[in-house]
């Protein structure tokens, strides 16, 4: 009969915790590549529209679905933006938690619902323009943090009295940032 020594026995421990601790780290890392190729890559977000009778779309986004506060409700944040064309647009649709219709004027019950929309310079064709108003959004596909749905809106600027209609809007937008390209 073999006797081993404490000093065998002390390394085949080690050894065997070692070989443990390899294992189990092998697993860890094929277990994260396996969760990342099984997760869909994002697709890129968009949101189009036509303004007064000309095609706009976005190439840049800020989506985030906001508190309630003071002065407005909880609200799925759509900020967009046009790198080209100088225009933003910022979708504002209250209460939204399942796909349907959804209502927003302004002021309403003494909240902020309303969505906005801003013209710098002037580009294709538009004065600078500042304005708000209310909007209707149908909200066909909700899984997550990804909504996608159509939308139209009035924007209303008082210093001139003028409204500009937003008809055929779509978007495909999901919670985050994604910069023009």
């Amino acid at each position: 009969m073999k006797v081993s020594s404490p000093t065998t026995a002390s390394s085949s421990k080690n050894a065997l915790i070692l070989f443990m601790l390899l294992l189990l780290g092998g697993l860890t890392l094929v277990s994260c590549k396996k969760d990342k190729e099984d997760e869909p890559e994002a697709s890129k977000m968009t949101l189009s529209a036509t303004l007064e009778g000309k095609h706009w779309e976005a190439d840049g986004f800020l989506v985030e679905r906001t508190s309630a506060t003071v002065t407005s409700d909880a609200a799925l944040d759509v900020s967009a933006w046009s790198s080209t064309g100088a225009i933003r647009m910022h979708l504002y649709v209250y209460g939204v938690d399942k796909p349907g219709t959804y209502t927003v004027n302004n002021q309403q019950n003494s909240r902020q619902k309303d969505a906005r929309l801003e013209i710098t310079g002037s580009p294709e064709g538009f004065s600078p323009f500042f304005g708000w108003g209310p909007a209707r959004y149908t909200v066909t596909r909700i899984e997550g943090k990804h909504y996608t749905g159509t939308f139209t809106a009035s924007f209303f600027d008082i210093t001139r009295n003028k409204t500009i209609e937003v008809k055929d809007g779509r978007f495909d937008v999901r919670e985050g940032i994604q910069a023009e390209e």
